[in-house]
C-alpha cells in the first residue's frame, strides 16, 4: 500500500515560479514539500526555460497566434478575390475601369502593403507587377503639362514633348484631311517624323483627341487576297451626281498590290466602255503571264464582256464575284467609296463642284503613289506593283535613346524632381 501522495509536475513548477494556487489545493500540500519545490533549481525541471519565456512572453505569443489564423483567413480571402479578378478581367471592362480610377488602385496598394508585398497585390488587382507599378508613378507624379498627365522625367519613355507636336503637325495638317490615320502614321514613319509604334500612335490620337472619322470597320472573315502580281484583278462602276450630270468612275485594281491600273470617266453605263478600261489596263501587263488574269465583276450588264475578251484573245478568265467563287468585289467597291467619300464629296462641299474628269488624275496619282496603305504594311502601291518590298521601320533602340534624353531634359517650371 502507497504511504505517499504523488504530485503533478506542472503544480511542482507552479511553485517554482511562485505562481498563484488556489488555497483548497495549497492546504492539501505539506509545508516541506512546498519549500523544496520553491527552492529546486531550474535545471532540475526539463523544459524549464521554456516555460519561463511562456510566462514573460505569453501575450506575445498570443498575438503570434492570432497573427497565423490572419494570415490564414487572408490566405483564403486572398484565393476567392483572385478567382473573382478572373472572372472579371474576362468581361473586358478590368483594366478601362482601373485607368479611370487611378488614386484609389494606388491608396488600396498602400493599404495592402502592410499584409502582403508588391507581387501578392498586383495579382490581387489581376495586372501586372510593373504595371501595377506604372499606375502608382502615375498618380505619384502626375503632370498636367504632359499629355498623359505623366510627368516627362519620372516616365522617361513615353513620347516626349517634340515628338508628340510632330504628331499633332501631321494629324492637322489640311493636306492629309482625306487620309485615314494609318497612312499618316506609316507616312510618318516613311519621313522619320515618327519613330515609335502603331499602337503608340493611335493611343496618343485619342488622348489628344485627334482620333479620324475614317474609322476602320470590324474586321469580318478576311477577303480574296492574291498570292502574286496579276493574279486577281477587279473591275467595277461607281456612280457620281455633279451639277445635276451623273458620272460614271470605271476603275480596274490588282489585288497584289492594290493598285488602280485603269480608269475612264463617262456619262454613259455600258459593256463597251467597261472593257475599254480594261484593254487600257491589259496594254501593261508583261507577257507572257504564266497563268490567265482572274477578273472579278459583279453581275450587272455593263459586265458582259466575256465575248469582247474571247475575241481580242486576252488572257484574262472572268469571275463573278458569289457565284463563280465565293468573294465579293468589295476591294474595288471600298476604293471606288474612299474616291468618293474623302475626296470628291469634301470638294463638293466646299466649292459646289466636282467634276471626276478633272479631279481623278490627281486623286488616283495620289492612292497610287503617295499614300501609304496600311493594308500594305505601310508600302505605297506602286512600290508593290514594282515589286519593292521594303517595308517602312525605324530604330526603335536608337529611338528610346533619343526620347529617354529629350524628356529627362524637359522642364515644365513645377517639376520637383
Amino acid at each position: 500500500m502507497n504511504l505517499y501522495n504523488t504530485y503533478d509536475t506542472r503544480l511542482k513548477n507552479l511553485y517554482h515560479l511562485e505562481a498563484y494556487v488556489p488555497n483548497e489545493i495549497d492546504r492539501l500540500i505539506p509545508p516541506s514539500n512546498k519549500k523544496r519545490w520553491s527552492n529546486k533549481k531550474d535545471q532540475k525541471y526539463i523544459g524549464s526555460d521554456w516555460c519561463d519565456k511562456v510566462e514573460k512572453h505569453s501575450d506575445m505569443l498570443q498575438l503570434a497566434l492570432e497573427n497565423q489564423q490572419q494570415k490564414r483567413s487572408l490566405r483564403v480571402l486572398f484565393k476567392i478575390n483572385i478567382f473573382l479578378i478572373s472572372q472579371y478581367i474576362s468581361s473586358g471592362q478590368h483594366f478601362k475601369i482601373m485607368k479611370q480610377s487611378l488614386e484609389k488602385v494606388a491608396d488600396f496598394t498602400l493599404y495592402l502593403k502592410q499584409y502582403i508585398n508588391h507581387n501578392k497585390i498586383a495579382r490581387l488587382l489581376g495586372l501586372k507587377r510593373t504595371t501595377l507599378q506604372g499606375y502608382i508613378h502615375q498618380v505619384k507624379y502626375e503632370c498636367l503639362e504632359s499629355v498623359s498627365q505623366f510627368c516627362f522625367r519620372a516616365n522617361p519613355l513615353q513620347l516626349s514633348y517634340v515628338e508628340i507636336g510632330r504628331l499633332k503637325s501631321l494629324m492637322l495638317n489640311p493636306n492629309f484631311n482625306h487620309w485615314p490615320a494609318i497612312s499618316i502614321y506609316y507616312y510618318g514613319i516613311r519621313t522619320g517624323a515618327f519613330q515609335f509604334s502603331e499602337s503608340t500612335f493611335y493611343k496618343y490620337t485619342r488622348l489628344l483627341g485627334l482620333t479620324r472619322r475614317w474609322i476602320k470597320k470590324k474586321r469580318r472573315k478576311e477577303g480574296l487576297k492574291a498570292s502574286f502580281l496579276n493574279e486577281y484583278w477587279h473591275a467595277d462602276v461607281t456612280k457620281w451626281d455633279n451639277n445635276g450630270k451623273r458620272y460614271h468612275i470605271y476603275l480596274v485594281i490588282d489585288n497584289f498590290s492594290r493598285m488602280i491600273l485603269s480608269w475612264k470617266v463617262s456619262e454613259k453605263l455600258s459593256a463597251e466602255l467597261m472593257f475599254e478600261n480594261l484593254m487600257n489596263a491589259y496594254k501593261n501587263v508583261i507577257s507572257p503571264l504564266s497563268q490567265p488574269i482572274k477578273l472579278v465583276v459583279d453581275g450587272g450588264s455593263e459586265n458582259q464582256i466575256q465575248q469582247a475578251i474571247e475575241m481580242n484573245q486576252l488572257s484574262i478568265s472572268k469571275l463573278r464575284s458569289l457565284i463563280d467563287i465565293r468573294f465579293s468585289n468589295s476591294m474595288v467597291e471600298a476604293t471606288n467609296q474612299t474616291i468618293k467619300k474623302y475626296y470628291l464629296r469634301p470638294i463638293l462641299r466646299k466649292t459646289g463642284k466636282a467634276d471626276p474628269n478633272e479631279l481623278l488624275p490627281s486623286i488616283i496619282n495620289e492612292i497610287n503613289t503617295i499614300r501609304p496603305n496600311g493594308s500594305l504594311n505601310g508600302l505605297i502601291p506602286v512600290e508593290v506593283f514594282n515589286l519593292e518590298f521594303e517595308t517602312p521601320s525605324y530604330n526603335q533602340k536608337l529611338a528610346r535613346i533619343t526620347r529617354r534624353i529629350e524628356n529627362l531634359s524637359f522642364s515644365c517650371g513645377k517639376c520637383p524632381i
